[in-house]
C-alpha cells in the first residue's frame, strides 16, 4: 500500500514539476528568452515545423509584418498575448525563405471583412516553408521580468 502511495505522489508531484505554465508576464518572457532563443541553432535553417512543435505555448495572433507585395508573407509577427502596449507584448519575428506567392498567402492571412484569420490555417501552411532567422522580442529595455535570471545582453565594450 505504501509503495502505491509513493508511486501515485511521485508521479502527482513529476507532472506538477514538469508541467510549466505561463500565467505570468515573467514566465512567458524567460521561456522564450532562455528555450527558445537558446536553441536559436535547431530552428535557423529547418521548416517552421520544428520551432511550432516545439512550442510549450502556442501564439494567439499571427501578424503578416512584410512591408511590400514582393516580399508579401516572407516575415510573420507570432503573438504570445494580446497586449496592445510593446512593453507588456511577447512575440517572436521570423523570416523565411521561399514562401508561396501572394496570390496563395493573402487569402489565408487576409480571409475578408468580418472573417476571423484561422492560425491553423497559416500555421499549417507555413509549416513545411524555412526559417531564414527570427527575433525574440528584446526585453531588456523592459522591467526585468525575474530578477534572478540574467537578461541575454552583449557586454559593454570597456574604454
Amino acid at each position: 500500500m505504501k509503495a502505491i502511495l509513493l508511486a501515485v505522489a511521485i508521479t502527482v508531484f513529476g507532472k506538477i514539476a514538469f508541467t510549466q505554465t505561463f500565467s505570468t508576464y515573467a514566465d512567458t518572457a524567460n521561456y522564450l528568452m532562455h528555450e527558445i532563443e537558446a536553441k536559436r541553432t535547431q530552428y535557423v535553417g529547418n521548416a517552421f515545423s520544428i520551432l511550432f512543435d516545439s512550442l510549450k505555448i502556442k501564439p494567439v495572433r499571427i501578424i503578416n509584418a512584410a512591408t511590400s507585395k514582393a516580399d508579401f508573407g516572407s516575415r510573420l509577427l507570432f503573438e504570445f498575448n494580446n497586449q496592445k502596449s510593446f512593453s507588456k507584448a511577447h512575440f517572436i519575428s521570423i523570416t523565411f525563405e521561399n514562401v508561396s506567392p501572394y496570390e496563395v498567402l493573402y487569402p489565408i492571412l487576409y480571409p475578408g471583412v468580418n472573417v476571423d484569420r484561422n492560425n491553423d490555417t497559416i500555421i499549417n501552411t507555413y509549416k513545411p516553408f524555412i526559417i531564414k532567422s527570427f527575433v525574440i522580442k528584446d526585453y531588456s529595455k523592459d522591467e526585468d521580468p525575474d530578477p534572478g535570471i540574467l537578461f541575454m545582453k552583449a557586454p559593454k565594450k570597456v574604454k
